[in-house]
């Protein structure tokens, strides 16, 4: 209804009906080889350790990037996106694969309150500052773990200072300007109207859809929280991560990292489920 807030599931289902096909082609973590080996690593990390044929959970898996990467493990997972828009791109290179895979569109919360099954590893990449409730959302997740099974989180940004959130803006602003000039024209005609004229309804739906980019999560409560949900942390590093290697640079020499990565495991194996 008019008036009512957008809610962070459906601003990224209106973005992506336009950014999805951009979105696969220019973004970093699909694209940028050094991302994608540090998706790589993380995943061979966590499944060589899954027993047998396991269920595998992709959150906000969109146009496929961890589940071509698990294809190289064999295992295809099941993927949950609000955007019809990015899991067709996913079914689109599936196909090409050879694989068919079992895709929901629609929100997390919406998928872990219905589906009543055990997950071996639900991964997270570049999904939980989508999320309006991070927190929750991982809780459910992990009430949804099988014994033994994994949580792994990648590609998220860390609670920011204002300095942080600025030089995160400046980070993507000047990406755009290099990767994607006609969006940063929009981004600057959209400046000039907020000067002159009334905020736009629908305007700043792409800043809805990113609900955390900026400001980030506060990774060491998310570890608190999954320790008061009964999981371990098996794995928590921080990384200076940018989509610009001057800036970079600048985090590594600040010493501010700006991204997390985690692992974290319900205790028990697969001969405790009764």
């Amino acid at each position: 209804m008019p008036g009512q807030p957008v809610t962070a599931a459906e601003a990224n289902r209106i973005f992506y009906r336009d950014e999805a096909l951009d979105y696969d082609r220019t973004e970093a973590c699909l694209r940028d080889r050094r991302q994608q080996d540090r998706l790589l690593d993380a995943l061979t990390r966590v499944v060589p350790g899954l027993d047998g044929s396991p269920r595998v959970l992709d959150v906000g898996g969109g146009s496929g990037n961890v589940g071509a990467a698990l294809h190289r493990h064999g295992v295809t997972p099941v993927v949950v996106d609000v955007s019809r828009e990015m899991t067709t791109i996913w079914r689109r290179k599936a196909a090409r694969l050879g694989l068919a895979p079992e895709i929901h569109d629609m929100p997390i919360e919406e998928f872990l309150a219905a589906d009543t099954r055990r997950w071996d590893l639900i991964t997270f990449s570049s999904t939980l500052h989508h999320l309006d409730d991070y927190t929750a959302v991982l809780n459910a997740a992990a009430a949804r773990l099988a014994p033994g099974g994994f949580v792994l989180t990648i590609f998220d940004p860390t609670r920011a200072t204002a300095a942080m959130r600025l030089i995160r803006k400046l980070d993507f602003v000047a990406w755009l300007a290099l990767r994607r000039p006609d969006r940063f024209i929009r981004l600057l005609g959209g400046v000039v109207r907020r000067a002159i004229g009334p905020r736009q309804v629908g305007e700043h739906v792409g800043r809805m859809a990113e609900r955390h980019a900026y400001t980030g999560i506060d990774d060491y409560e998310l570890v608190a929280a999954a320790g008061r949900s009964g999981l371990q942390v098996i794995i928590h590093e921080r990384s200076c991560d940018a989509r610009l290697a001057v800036v970079r640079f600048a985090l590594r020499r600040l010493d501010w990292p700006s991204s997390f990565h985690l692992v974290l495991q319900r205790p028990g194996s697969a001969d405790d489920v009764t």
